[in-house]
């Protein structure tokens, strides 16, 4: 082979080379839209190939019995959603900056992310939530749907019932509205103790989504679903807006070291964007607090991710410790005394 040969030769092996990293950035990407469209169909028909998703599953033995949407969000998450952000965040970011890289070879903080995860996925975490709320979830899951009407969706009246597309895009919007307001309330001083463990993660992966307190998600039904009802949101939109929040914070909490160029900063807030909101400066993470980036700039709180490195973390000691069930009753305890402090301020206020 003479050199022009071998230089065409190289040349066409590193476009094929391109394309298929290309393939491998892109495909991830295609796939969770994918289960995206199939969640919406599947929760507008009430079908998924031809199965009753509402039906119910008797698993023998145990005469347990679960039902198919619940499988079928599940084998969502975890079989199809998880996998493809870490490849997202491998074929981005490299393996040795991955979170599967920090999986294998964990430090205190990946054990904590990994700890809080398998909580979740065994619903221990769920568990912990109904004894710190005195049974409030309970009362709140078995009551509140008493008051939705899809009836009366706001947004039928200006914007149409039959276009989805714009229906999913407003709802998004709505959505992620009384998302920032929820979780601008959680930096405010009653509530920061029982947000606080999210934040103590000195080293961020995808897991990270998941390293929160029993009782963090109490503001959720007053902030978001309460709200999002009363203004009559289609249950199934209720579901797309969930799981398309859930691969944003997968991906955020990523260490794709990426601030998007201008959409990161106009439309949707970034994975650096983000990072600088876990920074271990007070300055720091009371910024960029929500996920588009209309509300952060509306409200004051939006901030340009810096070029040096940026220090995650939290400085409290107790934060390294390995035993998890006292951190979450230490900041339990720590915010029911701010609440007890606000209170008193309050009424001495009034009597002034």
């Amino acid at each position: 082979m003479d050199n022009t040969s071998a230089q065409i030769y190289d040349k066409e092996l590193q476009n094929i080379n391109k394309y298929f990293v290309t393939i491998n950035k892109l495909a991830p990407l295609f796939i969770l839209f994918a289960t995206a469209l199939l969640v919406h169909f599947s929760y507008t028909t009430g079908k998924l190939l031809g199965v009753d998703i509402n039906s119910r599953l008797d698993l023998g033995f145990y005469n347990l019995s679960v039902s198919v949407k619940s499988l079928f969000m599940n084998g969502i998450y975890f079989a199809v959603l998880l996998p493809c952000v870490l490849w997202v965040e491998i074929a981005y970011a490299g393996y040795k900056d991955s979170s599967l890289s920090k999986f294998i070879k964990p430090n205190h903080s990946n054990i904590i992310d990994i700890l809080l995860f398998i909580f979740y996925v065994i619903r221990f975490s769920k568990v912990l939530t109904l004894i710190f709320t005195v049974g409030f979830v309970y009362f709140f899951e078995k009551y509140l749907p008493q008051i939705y009407n899809p009836e009366n969706n706001f947004f039928n009246h200006f914007i149409g019932a039959d276009n989805q597309l714009l229906a999913v895009f407003f709802y998004l919007l709505v959505w992620w509205f009384f998302d920032y307001w929820n979780h601008r309330l959680l930096h405010a001083k009653v509530f920061w103790p029982i947000h606080r463990l999210h934040h103590s993660a000195d080293n961020m992966t995808v897991l990270t989504a998941f390293r929160t307190h029993p009782t963090s998600a109490i503001l959720d039904p007053f902030t978001k679903i309460i709200p999002m009802m009363l203004l009559g949101v289609p249950a199934d939109m209720f579901v797309v807006c969930v799981y398309v929040n859930s691969i944003y914070q997968l991906l955020v909490h990523s260490n794709i070291r990426s601030d998007w160029g201008w959409f990161g900063k106009w439309v949707v807030l970034s994975p650096m964007h983000h990072r600088l909101h876990h920074s271990v400066h007070y300055n720091e993470y009371r910024k960029n607090l929500g996920v588009i980036a209309i509300w952060d700039h509306l409200f004051g709180t939006y901030m340009e991710p810096p070029e040096e490195e940026i220090v995650l973390g939290n400085k409290l000691r107790r934060y390294r410790e390995n035993n998890i069930l006292k951190v979450f009753y230490v900041d339990f305890r720590d915010s029911l005394v701010a609440l007890k402090e606000n209170v008193q301020k309050y009424f001495r206020s009034i009597r002034t």
